[in-house]
């Protein structure tokens, strides 16, 4: 039997990455009566037989599936190890209708039309660098909107999942950002295409949180920048930090450094660790930070 697991907490969500092979797991009729806190779970994989109640997924294409903690689950991984992400919410967050969720359980939701959105979220919050407990906790209200329109629409009810779908945008956009900060060639039109809205409607969306793209995500990258100069990485050549924060030459990292902390990259790495953190103390805060 492979079995490895992380997780994360986003307030009181938690983002999951297993990888499982010659596993076997369930969950009883006792253990499900005794749920304290009921919760569910979006399981996205292509390589778990899962079943609850009447319904039964088997493995062979990436699913969408939502199953919950108050009815018995049993799931199966035969063989060969495969990759499982997951998102766990408290029932009581979402206020849908018992007789809604009940018949989502156990469902793949894969092909409804958030199937798509839903599983893009869950594998970004997986995938996020380390964050401090605010900013994670900020990434649990849209991240339940998200599961809430999922889940609305895929029980037929679409356009109840419209309104939230953009007031999360704006956050959504940020948490895509973040993680593909370190990525040069990065442009709007990809973050846009990664979410499934137009370039209008994201910029759109940055303007209603009062963010330019542009500014933030240099912030991100020149903090990440600062991060490994530190004495933990004085190994790495400066030119070397700026390729992995994302800067696509050194002579412009250079220069957007010294602009945002006042010296050099190579000058940053002598400093004491007080006289850093006063300059460092000159952030722009981010929405992640503020909302």
């Amino acid at each position: 039997m492979e079995f490895s697991h992380s997780s994360t907490y986003f307030g009181d969500i938690e983002a999951a990455k297993t990888k499982f092979g010659n596993w076997e797991g369930s969950r009883t009729a006792r253990q499900a009566r005794d749920s304290t806190e009921p919760r569910v779970i979006i399981s996205v994989t292509s390589g778990l037989d899962l079943e609850q109640g009447e319904s039964q997924v088997p493995r062979g294409r990436l699913s969408v599936v939502p199953y919950w903690s108050i009815e018995p689950w049993r799931a199966v991984v035969r063989d060969q190890a495969t990759s499982h992400q997951a998102l766990t919410v408290p029932i009581a967050s979402l206020g849908l209708p018992f007789s809604m969720m009940r018949g989502l359980m156990g469902r793949d939701i894969s092909s409804s039309p958030f199937g798509k959105t839903i599983t893009a979220h869950v594998k970004v919050l997986n995938h996020l660098p380390e964050l401090s407990l605010t900013r994670s906790a900020v990434l649990a209200p849209p991240t339940i909107d998200i599961v809430r329109l999922a889940f609305a629409a895929a029980a037929g009810d679409e356009f109840l999942g419209r309104e939230p779908l953009a007031r999360t945008l704006g956050l959504r956009a940020l948490a895509f950002l973040r993680l593909h900060a370190d990525d040069a060639r990065l442009t709007m039109r990809d973050v846009a295409d990664g979410l499934g809205v137009s370039r209008r409607t994201l910029f759109r969306a940055f303007a209603e949180l009062g963010v330019s793209a542009q500014d933030w995500l240099r912030e991100e990258r020149l903090l990440r920048a600062a991060a490994m100069l530190q004495s933990g990485f004085t190994h790495l050549a400066v030119s070397a930090v700026a390729r992995q924060c994302g800067f696509s030459d050194h002579s412009s990292f250079s220069r957007a450094f010294r602009h945002r902390f006042g010296c050099a990259p190579s000058e940053w790495q002598l400093l004491p660790p007080l006289s850093r953190a006063e300059l460092e103390r000159r952030t722009v805060l981010s929405p992640l930070d503020t909302v």
